[in-house]
Formats: C-alpha cells, structure tokens, sequence
C-alpha cells in the first residue's frame, strides 16, 4: 500500500479483502460541495464527511444566485443542500453531471419527494452516521 495514503491531512476510508490485499479507498477523487446549508447542519455532516473526503467546499446560505456560479465552476462530483426544489433544480442545471443529496435534520418525506422529482440523487437526515455517507459517496461514484 503506497505510504502517502497515511500522510492525507484528511483520515481515510480504506477498505481490504479477507486476505488483507488493499480493495479500494473511497476517498479516490471524492469531491464534496455543501450548498445553501446552516451552519449548525452543515457543522454536524462535515465531521462524519471529512472520514470519505479528500476535498470539501462550502456554498453559505448568503450566497444567493451568486452561489450557482461557485457550483457550476466546482469540480465537485456529489453536492449537499436542503430540501428545497427551487435549489435542487438549479443545482441540477448548474451542474447536470454532479450527484445531489437532500439533507435535512428533519425528515419529511414530501420535501424529500419532491427533491427527487426536481433531480436530487438522494437524500439522507441528521444525525449523520458514517456508514450511510460511505453508501451515498460510494453510489454517487459510480452513477457519475
């Protein structure tokens, strides 16, 4: 396993076989966006992301319509916002290529439903668990 793999300033996800050879690092090429999120949301799905990430940018909520220029010049492959189907729609035509994830400390499946109606690829709620962020990660890499 190539030593520079410990030396990220970001802990890693590294998985092996049963006989201990090195499978995968889901952390290869794994570029997040938060959009539009609160700080206090945002805080609590930055500690678990840092885990799967090798870059994190972040889009504050004051940005506005400002903000999508930032999407569309990003080379983020999976975006986090809220669940708000006017951001999903021009998220999803800022970046037609990147996944989109719902996020939300309350669960409300009719927010969420219509997110993907307006083109998010998921959605996932607080508390965020780091098992659940590997699956979205893990499913957006290989849908991008």
């Amino acid at each position: 396993m190539p030593a520079d793999q410990f030396l990220s300033p970001l802990p890693r996800m590294i998985e092996f076989d049963c006989e201990g050879e090195f499978v995968s690092s889901i952390t290869d090429r794994v570029h997040a966006l938060l959009f539009g999120l609160n700080e206090d949301i945002a805080g609590e799905l930055l500690s678990p992301l840092k885990l799967f990430c090798d870059k994190i940018e972040a889009v504050p909520p004051s940005t506005g319509t400002n903000g999508l220029k930032t999407v569309a010049d990003s080379s983020a492959q999976v975006i986090f916002c809220s669940a708000d189907t006017k951001v999903v729609s021009g998220l999803r035509s800022a970046r037609p290529d990147a996944s989109i994830v719902v996020v939300s400390r309350h669960p409300e499946v009719n927010g969420w439903l219509d997110s993907i109606e307006a083109g998010a690829s998921d959605y996932c709620a607080a508390p965020f668990e780091s098992f659940q962020l590997k699956w979205i990660l893990e499913t957006s890499r290989r849908s991008a």
